[in-house]
């Protein structure tokens, strides 16, 4: 009987609003061929932290409007709506729209979220105040996610900011190549490791990049202000906060074993009333 799962209690049955608190099934999503249909649930402690890292760096005030790009089931749309954000999103999915609209009547947030594609957002110039996109880049190839970043230059106030959170490429690459190692140690194939979301016949992740290639499609899309955060390690920070925070601070370490890369991201001021 699994009792614990990545280090976190695990409960038997998923909670009510489990998504909005950051439970999630407990299954193994990084080893190739596993097919468990798991009913017992966990709630992740550092995925938690890290949402709220991004929310603190958007730093929203009652009455800005702001967009969520790729909102799924709205969860960072009420967040932010609990902020006092008049907060709308956009998505692909019928499923995930509906369920986003239902979340925010239930919590009496004004806003809505809205079917449509990211690179052709349907909001005039200059509307929003913010834009923020929480793990929905690394869905996207870099020309689509150029595509994006142009349209939410346009439909963002001059001097607006982003905030961008996607999976680091590089993280991913060195904790698999951990993860092989230890199954060599305990004799097991290395090869069944897998990059969660890469590989299959529809793999969703295939936009995963390194800080270097995010500044590159942000330099792209026209941005010329951008800064990269580093949050600490959620696994390192567990036996040492200091260690966390100096792997999160040093150089080349940092783009090493920094989970997500963090963009803040500034709409032209200058640019924007002098073309």
């Amino acid at each position: 009987m699994v009792n614990h799962f990545k280090g976190y209690d695990v409960v038997d049955a998923y909670p009510e609003d489990g998504w909005l608190k950051g439970y999630f099934y407990a299954r193994e999503n990084d080893i190739k061929g596993v097919k468990d249909e798991a009913t017992k649930a966990y709630r992740d402690i550092a995925y938690i932290r890290h949402k709220d890292y991004v929310l603190h760096l958007l730093d929203i005030k009652k009455g800005e409007r702001v967009l969520d790009i790729g909102c799924a089931d709205g969860a960072m749309m009420i967040y932010c709506g609990l902020l006092g954000a008049e907060i709308y999103g956009i998505d692909l999915s019928s499923d995930f729209v509906e369920k986003a609209n239902r979340s925010l009547g239930k919590f009496g947030i004004r806003g809505t979220a809205v079917l449509g594609d990211a690179k052709r957002i349907d909001f005039p110039e200059n509307y929003f105040d913010k834009v923020v996109s929480s793990d929905f880049f690394e869905h996207l190839n870099s020309p689509d996610n150029i595509s994006v970043l142009k349209e939410i230059k346009r439909v963002l106030k001059p001097g607006g900011v982003i905030i961008v959170k996607t999976p680091n490429l590089t993280y991913l690459r060195c904790s698999k190549f951990f993860k092989q190692m230890k199954r060599i140690l305990q004799f097991k194939n290395p090869f069944d490791v897998i990059i969660s979301h890469t590989v299959g016949n529809n793999p969703q992740h295939i936009g995963l990049v390194r800080r270097n290639e995010m500044a590159r499609l942000i330099k792209s899309a026209g941005f010329s202000n951008f800064r990269f955060h580093f949050d600490i390690n959620s696994k390192v920070e567990r036996f040492s906060y200091s260690v966390g925070e100096f792997l999160a601070e040093a150089p080349i370490l940092r783009d090493i074993f920094t989970e997500d890369i963090i963009a803040v991201i500034y709409k032209p001021i200058i640019l924007s009333f002098f073309p």
